[in-house]
């Protein structure tokens, strides 16, 4: 995930506190509206190309539509863009969605935060867990013999996360979860008239020949940029054009 953009620790804690902030000062303290997220991100001088990823990540976060999301979810989903191994990401994850700095956190608040981890690397195209695998690998990890407790010391658990089986899965690319788009690093490069097909399993590549009417490929292809747009808040160029991430990249393992 982190292939994309180029975001440093010390930038998303910056990015949390001024979350926090903003959510205290305008009204319900747990989420964000847009442009309270662009606020934020002036303030702290995300570069331009990253901000642009957040406002579309916004986007996927916004469930319900009304311009709001928990800024909780939104920052820990985003903590494993930074360049790290895994267990430094999901240690940082833990530590974004611990806003007051208790070092505890609920079982029903990590099933939150790795789902959200999930979300976004639907966004950047990698397999996701169902959620269902995600609420068992909570489960599994921190219902203790001693039954379950109101909250965690996080810190003890986080081998258990990255150990987990389900977990494992994720890292490797073989998630099926529903969410999941097809990983750049399993997908056929497309070549004239073929269209880039993924087995789910990411076992299998195939390319698949499509003979469609020039006019009728280019009309569905407008149809579509138009409407990601709107559903975007975007205004098209007049030649219909818009930045793109090259899908010819090559992408390392989470």
């Amino acid at each position: 995930m982190s292939n994309y953009t180029h975001f440093e620790k010390h930038e998303l804690n910056r990015l949390r506190d001024q979350f926090k902030e903003l959510a205290e000062r305008h009204g319900n303290p747990l989420t964000i509206s847009r442009s309270e997220m662009q606020e934020a991100i002036q303030a702290v001088g995300i570069v331009e190309s990253d901000a642009e990823v957040l406002d579309r990540l916004f986007t996927m976060f916004d469930k319900t539509g009304d311009d709001a999301i928990y800024f909780r979810e939104f920052i820990a989903g985003i903590a494993p863009l930074i360049s790290a191994d895994v267990k430094e990401k999901v240690d940082f994850a833990l530590q974004m969605y611990d806003t007051i700095g208790t070092g505890k956190l609920r079982s029903d608040e990590v099933v939150k935060l790795l789902s959200s981890i999930n979300r976004t690397a639907s966004y950047f195209g990698d397999p996701c867990l169902t959620e269902q695998q995600v609420i068992d690998l909570v489960e599994d990890v921190f219902n203790s013999e001693e039954g379950k407790v109101k909250d965690f010391l996080y810190q003890n658990y986080l081998n258990g996360i990255i150990d987990h089986p389900n977990f494992v899965i994720f890292v490797t690319g073989k998630g099926g979860g529903g969410m999941a788009k097809a990983s750049l690093n399993q997908i056929t490069p497309k070549g004239p008239n073929n269209r880039m097909v993924c087995n789910p399993q990411g076992t299998k590549q195939v390319n698949v020949k499509i003979d469609l009417d020039r006019d009728v490929v280019t009309r569905i292809l407008e149809d579509a940029r138009e409407a990601e747009a709107i559903a975007l808040g975007i205004d098209l160029n007049d030649d219909g054009g818009e930045q793109k991430i090259n899908e010819d990249d090559d992408v390392d393992e989470w």
